[in-house]
């Protein structure tokens, strides 16, 4: 929620004024999949420790999550700028995966935050 939050304050940063539904949005600074995802696998590390198989596949989620943010979703977002640009409307939504410094603040707010919680 914290990471949904902070998306809100940088669109009202760069429009001066935010919708309801930019709070549903995909995309945008910082990436929630990766604080959720740093989160769990900062927890888990504490928890269960490193040589787990918890752990592991954790960290397993964790890139596949990311992944699927930074290259997949971020491709389909691509894509559909390209179909708007084609049909001279904005059918599609272009806002659907991450850039890298979204992925890393996202990666930093997750872990801070699960320090925060865990201390």
């Amino acid at each position: 929620m914290i990471a949904e939050f902070l998306k809100l304050a940088f669109v009202f940063l760069q429009k001066h004024h935010f919708q309801k539904s930019d709070f549903f949005q995909s995309g945008g600074m910082p990436s929630g999949h990766a604080t959720a995802v740093s989160a769990l696998c900062v927890a888990v590390f504490w928890k269960s420790g490193s040589d787990s198989a918890v752990f592991a596949v954790a960290v397993i989620f964790a890139l596949l999550v990311l992944y699927d943010a930074l290259k997949l979703r971020r491709a389909a977002g691509r894509h559909a700028a390209a179909l708007n640009h084609l049909l001279k409307k904005k059918h599609f939504n272009e806002r659907l995966g991450h850039t890298f410094p979204e992925i890393v603040a996202g990666i930093f707010l997750g872990s801070g935050i699960a320090f925060w919680i865990l201390f």
